[in-house]
């Protein structure tokens, strides 16, 4: 299914997807309903075409191949297709925006632009007075840090913090203690002080066993350390994070660390930006065990490219013209402290040079679950800043800010977020900035305004989108597609039709998620069937990939719904004898394949050639089967002698019958 249903539905998605562009482009003009998708001549027998394809792909041979996420329950992509021609287009629905959001929008429309400006720069000469005459009491309280975080907190205006939280009227006493102390790194995390849901979560594994299973945890990561390209940029860039506070100095790993530091496996991961390749680092805290023992207590939530076209569109409907503008946040997560308490699980590893490097971070990391709900803390309160003080529109996603003004405001939410983020601690990036645009790239997208029309487009970032052909082109021109890139190219995909095709086109992106989910064969799960026994709360012990774990609970969970035994199958036998079994496994013989050619790999593969395909597949199927069967050979003796014991204590003590000792009645037999 994997191999042949991209390509087919590929080379039909360019037309169809300009065909439901102009549907819906006409059903705009004519105030009718959007619709998710188009009617097509030929997409019946597409469709014929496709479903033939996939019969013929099931019965050439068993795989685990799921349908992937995006459609409802049971559902197959054909039956997505014709689902989407039914449904009401998703941006058919407002957007509720938040009432802060929607009064600094109301403030720009109903005020002219000298008097907005007049309002926000006295604002901010009276914030800018406030943190010079409280810069003694700043340096006092940063000294109350603990003493590795003090050069770290120096840089945060904790007094102007608290002054802001009070102008908001907001609670801020453990946001504020937060700031000095340290966000915590593991355990249940506290509340988000805003755009968060409560949800219920208890982590897996205690702090106090993730203290005592120091040993194993480090064992494992360790064992896992190999000195991968690009290994020498993660001293370099460690030694930049001691110098800024972020991180410890760096210093070779000694055998003591091992009992009382927690480590956690450093990954250099290269990345193309418009500027040219870089290696960003990542923390592996999921394989130390750190993401394990942490579980926050709501879900945030973050705005995207909708929020900013609705904000354009108030402009519009008031027949008002905007401006649009961006800014990023400068190392944002690495400037929020970890608390000292959980220092000890702080340390990172990488292997450099052929030597163990270790430092402990000191800013929150890359690669844990507290980080991003540490920094959500602070930057939504820096977004409440700019919307209810400086009532300017603006939106965020993580620290990503994006917004519009109206035409002619020259304090505009991003001149604003300049200045006071620096008063803060938290200074943007001005490589990144950009003001005042009717063109603006941002979250990958690329946002364009035509007044003149009373429309706002959006698609992928051209730059990205040359990218993503490459990669196309690529898988195509080899014929090979991984489950790891299967796995990226679903998100990119996503995000695809989501910017460029306003969510039209989510059901051809399925045989991605299924060639994805290629990696339960890798795991040994080839057929549905190898997963019928494993149970929900079996799933973590199988892997420590959250991927993996996600596509084992979903086919689990899938499997126990639809595994409803008949009355026959409960009434049938489903016990057997240990000594039958076990003779059976002494008299089972395991036979060498037969070679289809003597001579080395390479005569073999040229033999394998000239057979019939399906009969060389045949064949490579029996040699797989019996090197497996090869590798338990030797301990099929040890397994019969233990069912001849387990046998014989069952029926002489235990009282089980001679012809059902298999399996246990309990677990305490």
């Amino acid at each position: 299914l994997a191999q042949t249903y991209p390509p087919l539905l590929g080379c039909w998605f360019a037309h169809l997807l300009k065909k439901a562009l102009a549907a819906r482009e006409l059903a705009l003009h004519t105030s009718s309903p959007v619709p998710m998708a188009v009617h097509h001549s030929d997409l019946p027998h597409l469709l014929q075409q496709v479903e033939r394809a996939m019969v013929q792909t099931a019965q050439s041979g068993p795989r685990f191949v799921p349908w992937g996420a995006g459609a409802i329950e049971g559902l197959t992509p054909v039956q997505h297709v014709y689902f989407a021609i039914k449904v009401q287009h998703p941006a058919c629905e407002a957007i509720v925006m938040e009432p802060d959001l929607e009064e600094a929008i109301t403030f720009e429309l109903s005020l002219s632009s000298s008097e907005i400006d007049a309002f926000r720069q006295n604002l901010l000469q009276r914030f800018l007075m406030i943190a010079a005459e409280l810069e003694p009491v700043q340096h006092t309280w940063a000294m109350q840090a603990p003493a590795n975080l003090q050069q770290l907190v120096a840089r945060i205006h904790g007094p102007l913090w608290q002054c802001l939280c009070h102008e908001l009227h907001v609670d801020g006493s453990l946001f504020l203690t937060a700031l000095q102390q340290g966000f915590p790194l593991v355990g249940c995390l506290p509340p988000c002080e805003g755009y968060a849901t409560a949800s219920c979560s208890i982590p897996l594994l205690s702090v106090e066993e993730l203290r005592t299973g120091r040993e194993v945890f480090n064992d494992r990561v360790l064992l896992s350390l190999v000195e991968l390209p690009h290994s020498c940029d993660i001293l370099e860039q460690t030694l930049e994070d001691s110098e800024s506070g972020f991180m410890s100095s760096p210093r070779l790993l000694v055998p003591g660390d091992l009992a009382n530091k927690s480590l956690t496996r450093r990954i250099p991961v290269r990345e193309e930006r418009s500027t040219g390749w870089r290696t960003r680092i990542v923390d592996h805290e999921t394989e130390s065990g750190v993401n394990t023992a942490t579980a926050p207590v709501d879900k945030i939530h973050h705005d995207s490219i909708d929020s900013l076209v609705s904000i354009l569109q108030k402009f519009m409907m008031h027949g008002t013209t905007a401006e649009m503008w961006k800014r990023d946040i400068s190392k944002a997560f690495r400037r929020v402290p970890v608390a000292a308490e959980h220092h000890e699980f702080a340390w990172t590893v990488w292997k450099s040079h052929g030597q163990l490097w270790i430092s402990q971070h000191f800013g929150m990391p890359f690669g844990t679950v507290s980080a991003v709900y540490a920094w959500h803390r602070v930057g939504h309160m820096m977004w409440l800043i700019l919307v209810r003080l400086f009532k300017a529109p603006a939106c965020r996603y993580v620290d990503d800010y994006f917004g519009a003004s109206k035409t002619g405001v020259v304090f505009s939410a991003a001149k604003v977020l300049t200045i006071m983020s620096r008063l803060l601690g938290f200074p943007t990036d001005h490589a990144k900035d950009d003001d005042a645009t009717w063109n603006l790239v941002v979250l990958g997208a690329l946002v364009s305004v035509s007044w003149a029309e009373q429309k706002v487009f959006t698609r992928v970032n051209p730059d990205k989108a040359k990218r993503y052909q490459a990669v196309l082109q690529q898988m195509l021109d080899s014929n090979v597609l991984t489950a790891g890139d299967a796995s990226k190219m679903a998100g990119r995909l996503s995000f695809s039709v989501t910017a460029s095709g306003n969510r039209a086109g989510r059901a051809y992106i399925k045989p991605f998620y299924a060639q994805a989910a290629l990696l339960l064969v890798a795991h040994g799960f080839q057929d549905p069937s190898h997963l019928v026994g494993v149970r929900s709360q079996d799933v973590s012990k199988l892997s420590t990939s959250p991927k993996l774990r996600a596509l084992m609970m979903s086919a689990v969970e899938a499997l126990n719904v639809a595994k409803q035994p008949t009355q026959a199958e409960c009434q049938s036998p489903s016990q057997v004898s240990g000594e039958v079994v076990a003779q059976n496994l002494v008299s089972l013989r395991i036979d060498e394949p037969v070679p289809v050619s003597q001579g080395g790999p390479l005569l073999m593969c040229k033999s394998l050639a000239r057979l019939p395909k399906e009969e060389a597949r045949e064949h490579l199927h029996a040699g797989v089967a019996s090197l497996k069967l090869q590798t338990r050979k030797g301990s099929l003796r040890s397994v019969a002698s233990g069912l001849r014991l387990w046998h014989v204590f069952a029926t002489t003590l235990l009282g089980y019958s001679e012809h059902a000792s298999l399996p246990p009645k309990s677990e305490t037999d």
